[in-house]
């Protein structure tokens, strides 16, 4: 039995540096990920565009991405569309970010043939 969705949920930044700033300051260099295809049934939600790096929100104890991903999960008890998850956890961590004098843009990737479909769909 195929699996018919697969969520991929990423608070990661890809840049080589650490939240806290440890690795950044103790490296020379910038890791760039190898742009891979989505398989068909798959959603990939990351935290960061490009070289990025994902931002705590140290009120909270997550990242800002976590943190937004499961406040909406749990004031919508999960009932949600995807496309509605991605865009609360974009605007929110767009404009937190602001506040922190931080730069983070959340992205969501999805198989060419989805064609948008994806956001109609649920986790439930």
């Amino acid at each position: 039995n195929p699996t018919k969705l697969v969520s991929v949920f990423l608070d990661a930044c890809f840049s080589g540096s650490a939240r806290d700033g440890m690795l950044a300051s103790g490296r020379g260099l910038t890791i760039r990920p190898k742009e891979e295809k989505i398989s068909n049934n798959m959603i990939v939600f990351t935290a960061v565009s490009g070289d990025e790096t994902a931002h705590p929100y140290k009120d909270k104890n997550h990242g800002l991405f976590t943190y937004f991903l499961l406040k909406k999960l749990q004031e919508s008890k999960g009932n949600t569309t995807l496309g509605e998850l991605q865009e609360y956890i974009t605007l929110n961590v767009l404009k937190k970010s602001v506040v922190l004098h931080k730069k983070q843009n959340p992205t969501t990737k999805a198989n060419l043939a989805l064609q948008g479909k994806w956001k109609t769909w649920t986790l439930k």
